[in-house]
């Protein structure tokens, strides 16, 4: 719950500074890592419904509100797919220990 929790706290701040910084001429669109992110998401949010301690009432809530990273920076949408790749190959995708989300490069 706790990286669920950092997780969707996190694309909130994503968002956020994408949205307040849209205008300074860097990295302002995902592009195919945008795409990429948003799969791998949608991805997750199927796989992961099921656990005892999912965020969401379900994979299209998670959907709606995780998988939204066609305009998130290219590093940012790169991150995020790297964290749903890794949960997404476990076992036990509620289990997701040993995957994390760089943040940093989300900032």
């Amino acid at each position: 719950m706790l990286i669920r929790t950092s997780v969707a706290g996190a694309l909130v701040l994503a968002f956020a500074l994408v949205a307040c910084g849209s205008d300074d001429g860097g990295d302002d669109g995902g592009g195919g890592n945008g795409a990429a992110a948003t799969a791998a998401c949608n991805t997750y949010c199927d796989l992961t419904a099921s656990c005892t301690d999912f965020a969401y009432s379900d994979a299209a809530q998670c959907k709606s509100y995780e998988c939204a990273f066609e305009q998130a920076p290219e590093a940012c949408a790169s991150a995020f797919k790297t964290y749903y790749d890794c949960v997404n190959a476990k076992t036990d995708p509620c289990d997701e220990t040993g995957c994390q989300v760089d943040i940093n490069a989300c900032m």
